[in-house]
């Protein structure tokens, strides 16, 4: 298999797995659940560190680490695939293990920051 057909593959793969994620996003935005959002009051500082440094344990949340480690696992294989080893294939890869640890921060906290 070529790579076109690999890279293909991989668009493929990465499109069904964003379709999912989308209708993830669209029912957590449905009316009736942005109402019960819309109502809540800003969280004080205070109670976003409380939440920052809390341990998160949702199961409903580990489709979407797993997208998120998939996604991320398909670009390390291509990087690791298409250069050559070297500092920066190692600086790309950790790269792309920082964007995984603060797009999983962001699922658990349901986007809470410190801002």
């Amino acid at each position: 298999m070529g790579l076109d057909d690999r890279l293909r593959g991989y668009d493929r793969r990465m499109l069904d797995e964003l379709e999912k994620q989308i209708h993830v996003a669209r029912e957590r935005l449905a009316p009736e659940n942005y109402g019960a959002m819309e109502a809540q009051r800003p969280m004080t500082v205070s109670e976003r560190v409380q939440k920052i440094f809390q341990y998160h344990d949702d199961p409903a949340k580990i489709p979407n680490y797993v997208a998120i480690r998939t996604a991320a696992k398909n670009l390390a294989e291509i990087i690791l695939q298409n250069s050559p080893p070297c500092a920066d294939q190692t600086r790309a890869l950790n790269h792309v293990r920082d964007a995984v640890m603060v797009a999983n921060a962001a699922v658990a906290l349901d986007g809470t920051s410190f801002h």
